[in-house]
C-alpha cells in the first residue's frame, strides 16, 4: 500500500514462503523485499522513518522482545514513528504473546520510545477474526 502511494517500501521476514506471497502481492509497487530476522535488520543505523509490525511482535517470545525493540530503535531515525499491531490476548496453542499497554510500555519504552493509546481492533485472517490491539510508537532519542 505504501508503495503504491509513492514511499520508499521494505518488506522484512524470516520466511521465504511469507516473502513470496507478499512479493506476487506487491507486484508493480517497487517493495524491497529482504529475508532477515526481526531482531537483526538488514539496514542502517538511523535510516528509518516509519516502521509497521502487522503481527510480528506477538510471536517474538518474551526473552527476545528487547532485541527486537533494540533494532527498531536502531534503524529508525530520532523522531520516526513505529505503528504496532498485535493480537489482544495470549494463544499459546498458535505460540502468540499479547500486545498490550503494559507489555509495550515493558519492553519499548526502556528503549528510548513513547507511545500515544492502545486502540483495540479485530483483525481478519483466513483463519478467522482475533482481537488485536494497535500502538502508534516514536522513537525519543
Amino acid at each position: 500500500f505504501l508503495a503504491r502511494l509513492g514511499c520508499r517500501s521494505i518488506g522484512v521476514d524470516s520466511s521465504p514462503a511469507a516473502l513470496e506471497i507478499a512479493r506476487a502481492r506487491a507486484v508493480g509497487a517497487g517493495v524491497d523485499f529482504r529475508l532477515a530476522d526481526a531482531t537483526e535488520l538488514p539496514l542502517a543505523d538511523g535510516t528509518i522513518d516509519f516502521a509497521m509490525d502487522r503481527g510480528c511482535f506477538h510471536v517474538i517470545d518474551r526473552q527476545q522482545r528487547g532485541d527486537y525493540a533494540r533494532e527498531l530503535h536502531r534503524v529508525l531515525r530520532p523522531g520516526a514513528r513505529f505503528m504496532l499491531r498485535g493480537a489482544a490476548a495470549d494463544d499459546d496453542e498458535e505460540g502468540v504473546i499479547a500486545v498490550d499497554a503494559a507489555e509495550i510500555d515493558r519492553v519499548f519504552i526502556p528503549q528510548g520510545f513513547s507511545r500515544g493509546p492502545v486502540v483495540p481492533l479485530v483483525m481478519v485472517a483466513v483463519s478467522g477474526v482475533l482481537a488485536g490491539n494497535l500502538a502508534i510508537l516514536m522513537r525519543n532519542r
